[in-house]
């Protein structure tokens, strides 16, 4: 029988690699689980890949020969001990980037600066970027909780210091500034994010992300598969981000502002590419429904957190089916209002609607407006579940082709036709 030690080792090497990846996910969207410590502590030592170094001599061996275990990694530049703040030592960062040699690197990346603590040593954070700068072509995505110091140094970085084409691989850029101290204008990052021309995901998350109107317009949305935008834009700034993002699968607005009424929208446009859509923030969403088709959408998140009238949504989600003819497969719509029974009525007996396989209306106290409907209009109404979500204090209804295992215990159907 042959031991595991007798392996190849290139197998070896993957299920060590499978290992790793095991303990990486979630790996991304900010979230720090999954990226390696060079500060090597007690916390990661029983984890992989650094559990592999101290199996035996061959595991050993073969892990470090293995560049991919070694390609994601937290190169935040401090340590809190005690109390005290410790700036990440470069001699272990360069270790760390040697073991994972030509391999593609997932970086993730983090400063005191602001409400976190003390600040570093000046020019720390500058140390840190440079030598991270210098295996840019190697870049594959970054991950960064952004403060002002950080944004600086990051523009000089990228405007400065490196060639246009310095980041060849470089797929996915995260930037949070829910850590930061204050606000602050971010207007000249925007324009250094516009010369990565390998960009495909862009993800932006924080109020602190302060700049002009259309300070974005600058990015290669055209370029881009994924949009995520956690920060404040209006809903004309969105319009004008969406005509741009011709390649766009996946597009999230959350939060989303209401505009002046006056401001020209851009004319009418189709997005053949994009499947999941997510709007959240001022009703006048719906405009964005209105002003563009979507041939191939399947996903579509509507959350109206600032409300004064949800019906624009049914009349535009209506006419947005008929022009689009999109394969839409679920439909989620969050109501921060109450609704009127006309309102309700709107979404129920839509006939397109009925035809969405999965379609879920969250509201408060929409309920009784739903037996009311189903009652009045029986043959106009789909069978209809409804339940309560109670972590979240709201009630919901939806009706799905295939139903239902994660409802509530109170659930029940309103079967229109009984």
């Amino acid at each position: 029988m042959t031991t595991i030690n007798n392996l190849p080792i290139e197998i070896l090497s993957h299920i060590f690699w499978l290992a790793v990846l095991d303990a990486q996910r979630p790996c991304g969207r900010i979230l720090k689980k999954g990226y390696i410590d060079p500060w090597f502590t007690s916390e990661y030592q029983a984890t992989a890949p650094f559990v592999f170094l101290k199996v035996c001599g061959h595991w050993r061996a073969v892990a470090r020969s293995t560049p991919l275990l070694w390609s994601t990694l937290n190169v935040s530049n401090y340590r809190f001990d005690k109390g005290t703040c410790h700036p990440l030592p470069l001699n272990a960062l360069v270790h760390w980037l040697s073991l994972s040699e030509l391999a593609l690197l997932n970086l993730y990346l983090t400063s005191p600066h602001g409400d976190n603590g003390p600040e570093l040593p000046l020019g720390h954070t500058e140390q840190i970027l440079q030598l991270l700068a210098r295996n840019g072509h190697r870049w594959q995505s970054l991950s960064v909780f952004i403060d002002a110091r950080m944004c600086q140094a990051l523009e000089d970085i990228i405007l400065h210091q490196l060639a246009q084409d310095a980041f060849p691989n470089f797929r996915r850029l995260e930037l949070d500034t829910t850590a930061a101290r204050e606000t602050f204008d971010w207007s000249t990052l925007a324009q250094a994010v516009s010369r990565i021309n390998s960009l495909k995901e862009l993800y932006l998350v924080g109020e602190c992300l302060r700049s002009p109107d259309y300070a974005l317009q600058g990015i290669q949305w055209g370029h881009l598969t994924t949009i995520f935008l956690d920060v404040p834009v209006t809903v004309d700034e969105a319009a004008f981000y969406l005509a741009h993002s011709t390649t766009a699968e996946t597009v999230t607005f959350n939060f989303l502002l209401w505009t002046d009424p006056n401001v020209p929208y851009p004319q009418h446009t189709t997005l053949p590419c994009l499947k999941s859509l997510t709007l959240s923030g001022s009703d006048e969403s719906h405009r964005l429904l209105d002003v563009f088709d979507f041939p191939s959408l399947e996903n579509l998140s509507i959350r109206i957190t600032m409300p004064r009238s949800p019906l624009p949504h049914a009349l535009s989600l209506n006419d947005l089916m008929e022009r689009s003819r999109c394969p839409l497969k679920n439909l989620l719509i969050v109501l921060c209002c109450t609704l009127s029974p006309s309102d309700a009525a709107e979404y129920l007996l839509n006939s397109r609607l009925h035809n969405v396989p999965q379609v879920v209306l969250a509201c408060d106290y929409i309920c009784g407006e739903v037996e009311d409907i189903a009652r009045t209009f029986k043959k106009g109404v789909p069978p209809i579940w409804v339940w309560e979500v109670k972590a979240k204090g709201t009630q919901n209804m939806g009706w799905k082709q295939e139903f239902d295992k994660h409802l509530d215990k109170g659930a029940r159907i309103i079967n229109s036709d009984s």
